[in-house]
């Protein structure tokens, strides 16, 4: 059974985290080749290569979609694929055209929904269009890594079967308290400074200004907590979430901090990690806070609904309730290492239910059960 990953892997963001995770437990647990299609040579393609994975990029700044449809035809072909796992609306396009075109019948078609795309444009409009006829018509497996995608995607009509996997990440040991005071110093945090951190994309959907809004309302009505936001990411936003800080006079309080691939050293040093989405798949960001005891506070969405068990192990709060945001921060300060216990169910939580290998044992028996098919038929 030969399988093979393809994501375009052009950022580093929660679904290529993901496939790295993925893709480097097969590597372990699988007795077959597992191999990846990139279509950028970034961060992702670095670690799938530091981690000895075999990597075939098809540079798309310099290929064009047909001669990349026709690579991966090439490679389904050359390397007898049996299972093809597409993540993101483009590989999955080009990866079922390719599939098509070789006449693969013994190769199973495999797609992650990471997350749910919400269109802001008419091109975006035609790109969801062309996506639910593939996810329809095209498509043996779909992985849904969050309950509420699961339920969506089952009530769709589609010839392909639906299942939950949820995303899942790497156990790792814990930063020495030395390790951590020096990042806080690194990031000039004073030393009782209490530090809000969040990890996201800087688009409309991740709703970054409640969590500015909230940076307001905690310096006004919680005068006595000295506080640092950092936002860590990248995106179209950048200049408008800027202008509001400015706006806000917020500039001692809120700092765009941009892209860290190493993220996970901050977020243990953090005293909060927070995702203020309208909407959320599963994100990976949250798993990884949780995984090094930081206490999450996020809005009741998607999958961190399912993650989360409020007061136990984190926090949730409604998607447009700044006030209470600030509020939960401000309680989370005062109580200090009286929460500590809901550290430790954080942590604990992801390594039973959210670790990378029982969840690629499950994915793997898909696989096994697809492969079986296939040959039978």
């Amino acid at each position: 059974m030969n399988i093979l990953h393809v994501i375009p892997g052009d950022l580093w963001a929660g679904a290529e985290a993901q496939v790295y995770y993925t893709v480097k437990e097969l590597n372990t647990l699988s007795p077959h080749k597992v191999r990846v299609i990139l279509f950028s040579k970034g961060e992702l393609y670095k670690r799938l290569s530091a981690a000895n994975v075999e990597v075939t990029l098809l540079d798309e700044s310099r290929l064009g979609n047909i001669s990349i449809c026709n690579g991966i035809k090439q490679q389904l072909i050359a390397g007898d694929v049996h299972i093809a796992h597409v993540h993101e609306y483009k590989s999955h396009m080009l990866t079922a055209l390719a599939r098509l075109t070789a006449a693969k019948k013994d190769c199973a078609l495999f797609r992650t929904l990471h997350g749910q795309n919400v269109p802001s444009r008419f091109k975006s409009y035609l790109v969801l269009g062309c996506q639910k006829f593939f996810l329809r018509y095209m498509t043996d497996h779909l992985i849904a890594v969050s309950g509420q995608l699961e339920k969506r995607l089952s009530r769709q009509s589609t010839r392909a079967d639906v299942h939950l996997i949820y995303n899942a990440v790497d156990r790792r040991a814990l930063l020495s308290p030395a390790e951590v005071a020096e990042i806080r110093r690194s990031y000039g945090l004073a030393a009782k400074q209490f530090w809000i951190g969040t990890a996201a994309r800087l688009e409309v959907v991740k709703n970054l200004q409640m969590l500015i809004e909230a940076a307001g309302y905690l310096r006004d009505q919680h005068p006595e907590l000295s506080f640092r936001i950092s936002i860590f990411g990248e995106g179209s936003l950048r200049d408008v979430l800027k202008s509001q800080i400015l706006q806000h006079g917020l500039t001692e309080h809120v700092f765009l901090e941009g892209h860290n691939n190493d993220i996970m050293p901050v977020l243990q040093s953090l005293d909060v990690f927070t995702l203020t989405s309208l909407h959320e798949g599963l994100p990976m960001s949250l798993l990884e806070a949780m995984s090094v005891g930081t206490i999450p506070v996020c809005t009741a969405v998607g999958g961190m609904k399912e993650v989360i068990s409020h007061g136990e192990d984190g926090f949730l709060i409604a998607p447009a309730d700044a006030g209470e945001l600030a509020d939960t921060f401000a309680y989370i300060n005062s109580e200090g290492t009286k929460l500590n216990p809901v550290r430790v169910r954080a942590r604990e939580k992801i390594k039973q239910a959210f670790s990378v290998e029982q969840n690629c044992q499950k994915l793997f028996s898909l696989y096994e059960e697809s492969y079986r098919a296939i040959m039978i038929s």
